[in-house]
């Protein structure tokens, strides 16, 4: 309030024509000022000794704590509307608050992340959805979707651990590896649409069988395979299910699996980079239904990315963080040892599903022997590549094979061309 008569300044005491008043107290103009400031928020006169600031405005105590807190994380004050705030009340910026707080991918509960357990996939979960999704295998530790474990006397198995049927005592490779081409192990699994009867199966093939959600039928898997023996266990296998009635559909895949165990990180590193480069190759030889298929994606890791781990230690840290769901999947390595290449269409064919066999075997030994040069070498033309590809089979009737798959699947224009489809 201003006065317009002569008076003192209550603070240094000189006369004043046009004085300010405030709780009583008359000031002179510069006093006023410097002892008194305005609130932006309530407009009330407050002192500045006892004012709170922010980003040069005033604010009386009120305002100030109505407005703003203290970030519990950093201790930066923020404005409470654009803060995150935790179940237990504390005042959180965003950045402090995400990195310490997640939420539980199944029952959407605020986790810290100190406390939460992350799946293979990436996801995060409280530890009591954790544990009611999720268990361990009995024998390597890997986790595993309870509904997709294979159980032995109520024990939880991976499928490369379970005691019957994947033990390599069920099937006794030869010596025979002319047709194959490679000593490499490797194993399959078949998705079904029907399988009538299957149980009759039981005994009369090294194959087990295992429930999928995402199918109408069931998962067929074999043991640890090798050598010309395990291409005729596979053919067998396919003859009998074809001879009793199953079928395939869209929804089901053809699932290999490539031993790496024993690999050095450099060479398992030399395989991912190779399937990088040859991505739209593979995707040639199946159908549009698979390329564009959620379960076996395209391929997410740059060959800048896959060539930064040195030990295999940090190359299981840094192939740890890609879900499964990828057509080359590595993820498979840090629980089995393998590669698994998701990318075919389930088939009983037993020649098209040991063609499969026989191609990615003999590439891989290929990229193992290779150099890091040679493996970067592969030409991006993808003509030359399939020409390449051809040599490293030194097959010319799994070429002819992989030439009509191209020319019946293929959208790559220069591959088509190549082949004189266009």
């Amino acid at each position: 309030m201003i006065s317009n008569c002569l008076t003192i300044c209550a603070h240094c005491g000189e006369e004043t024509e046009n004085a300010l008043t405030v709780d009583g107290n008359d000031y002179c103009e510069t006093c006023h000022d410097e002892l008194f400031t305005e609130c932006a928020d309530c407009g009330d006169t407050i002192r500045r000794d006892e004012c709170k600031t922010s980003n040069g405005d005033d604010y009386c105590e009120g305002c100030y704590n109505d407005r703003f807190t203290t970030c519990t994380g950093c201790e930066r004050e923020i404005e409470k509307d654009d803060c995150k705030t935790s179940d237990s009340g504390d005042y959180y910026c965003e950045g402090c608050y995400n990195d310490r707080f997640t939420t539980c991918t199944h029952c959407d509960c605020e986790i810290d992340r100190d406390d939460c357990s992350t799946s293979n996939d990436g996801d995060d979960y409280c530890d009591g959805c954790y544990d009611e999704i999720f268990t361990r295998c009995e024998n390597c530790g890997c986790e595993l979707v309870r509904d997709d474990a294979d159980y032995h006397d109520d024990y939880p198995y991976c499928r490369r651990c379970l005691p019957e049927g994947w033990d390599e005592e069920y099937f006794t490779p030869d010596d025979s590896f002319s047709a194959i081409g490679s000593t490499r192990k490797f194993g399959v699994e078949l998705e079904t649409s029907e399988c009538p009867d299957y149980i009759e199966l039981q005994g009369q093939t090294v194959f087990g069988c295992k429930n999928d959600g995402s199918i109408d039928g069931k998962e067929f898997v074999s043991p640890i395979l090798s050598s010309d023996a395990g291409l005729a266990v596979i053919e067998d296998f396919c003859d009998q299910a074809r001879g009793m009635g199953f079928k395939v559909d869209a929804k089901c895949g053809y699932h290999l699996h490539l031993n790496l165990r024993g690999e050095s990180v450099d060479a398992v590193k030399r395989v991912a980079i190779a399937y990088r480069l040859t991505e739209s190759l593979w995707q040639s030889f199946v159908p549009k239904s698979r390329r564009e298929n959620s379960y076996c994606a395209s391929i997410p890791w740059s060959i800048e990315a896959i060539q930064k781990p040195q030990t295999m230690q940090e190359f299981r840290d840094f192939i740890y963080d890609v879900d499964r769901y990828k057509w080359a999947n590595l993820a498979a390595f840090c629980e089995h040892g393998t590669i698994e290449i998701r990318l075919h269409t389930s088939t009983l064919d037993g020649n098209k599903v040991t063609n499969w066999v026989k191609a990615h075997t003999r590439f891989i030994d290929w990229v193992v022997a290779a150099t890091d040069e040679e493996v970067l070498g592969i030409p991006t033309d993808l003509t030359e590549q399939f020409e390449f590809l051809c040599n490293v089979w030194g097959d010319e009737t799994l070429a002819d094979f992989y030439t009509e798959r191209a020319k019946t699947f293929g959208t790559v224009l220069e591959v088509m061309e190549a082949l004189e489809v266009v």
